[in-house]
């Protein structure tokens, strides 16, 4: 194989592994959303996203949700108002700061989270059951290393951005 070949091998087997990674993710998405919607939780998609981004922060300020969502402080305010509602989220003043608020999970928006995450894994395991030993093992080390290479690449959207 000549050294073109061998670079055009290689772009080729890029190409099928990342739509492999495209269709496999495109799966996950899948499982998430029937793993989801077939618990009869009571809230929406956005108001999952962002219970799981409060919950990822010991204490969250509007500012640092909105930013985490992707949305206008006003469309945050709105969507934490309806979580506070549910009992889901608690609001309370900053230790450091009277006039920040902060919110976090209640002990019910704990509990949703806690069960949402279980019906995810129960999903998973019942693909997982259906490979091979052997192909779990490909698959754990493949995941690792892709997780490992992707905490160290920026995006195409932040690069453009920066």
């Amino acid at each position: 194989m000549t050294g073109t070949g061998i670079a055009q091998y290689a772009e080729n087997q890029s190409a099928d592994l990342a739509a492999a990674i495209h269709d496999a993710s495109a799966r996950l998405g899948m499982l998430w959303v029937e793993s989801y919607s077939g618990g009869g939780h009571r809230v929406s998609p956005s108001q999952l996203r962002a219970l799981m981004a409060i919950q990822n922060h010991e204490h969250t300020n509007l500012t640092t949700l909105a930013g985490d969502l992707g949305a206008i402080m006003s469309s945050a305010s709105r969507l934490c108002d309806r979580l506070v509602a549910a009992g889901l989220v608690e609001r309370s003043q900053s230790s450091g700061d009277r006039r920040e608020v902060v919110m976090t999970l209640s002990h019910q928006g704990t509990k949703l989270l806690g069960a949402i995450e279980r019906e995810r894994r129960a999903a998973l395991a019942a693909v997982l059951s259906g490979m091979t030993p052997k192909e779990q093992e490909q698959l754990l080390l493949s995941l690792t290393a892709f997780t490992r290479v992707g905490e160290r690449v920026e995006a195409p959207a932040q690069r453009q951005s920066s």
